[in-house]
């Protein structure tokens, strides 16, 4: 009985630890993501400023 409920606890840590990670993962993709977005769209506006 007591080992089940260990055996438990360890596979909610484990799926936990698992969906944490994969927030962090989407996270770091969002934000790689914008900076991309922000890059071309820095780009776009110096290509803009230097055809005035």
């Amino acid at each position: 009985m007591k080992t089940s409920k260990s055996k438990n606890q360890n596979t909610l840590y484990l799926s936990k630890s698992y969906h944490q990670g994969w927030e962090k993962a989407l996270s770091n993709f969002m934000r790689e993501q914008e900076r991309e977005f922000l890059r071309v769209k820095l780009g776009q506006i110096r290509q803009l400023m230097e055809g005035i």
